[in-house]
């Protein structure tokens, strides 16, 4: 796992069926938040993959926590996994309010 502070981090993650993913607390799940959308070098090009975007719900409530997942579009994902073998996400976890923008009042 790549950190970049205590607001951002990378790693890489094997895919696995979402009834095999635990919450990860009673009261504390990742929830899509809008539809997949297609990742594109530049607009009208071919795609090469897919981003969703999560949201850390806990207690019910949304918490300003992102995870991006990103995935290799089916011709690429094909030649990059070997046979019999479990296809990778990318993912970044990072805090939506953490950022150069972020006023700090002490």
């Amino acid at each position: 796992m790549l950190g970049l502070g205590e607001d951002e981090w990378y790693f890489f993650t094997p895919w696995a069926y979402e009834e095999e993913n635990p919450p990860l607390l009673a009261d504390e799940f990742w929830k899509q938040r809008g539809n997949t959308k297609t990742v594109r070098v530049r607009a009208g090009s071919t795609y090469y993959g897919f981003k969703k975007t999560l949201v850390l719900i806990r207690n019910g409530i949304k918490t300003a926590w992102r995870l991006d997942e990103y995935n290799a579009a089916p011709p690429l994902a094909a030649a990059a996994v070997p046979p019999n073998d479990q296809e990778w996400y990318l993912c970044r976890v990072y805090n939506k309010r953490a950022g150069p923008l972020q006023a700090s009042y002490n």
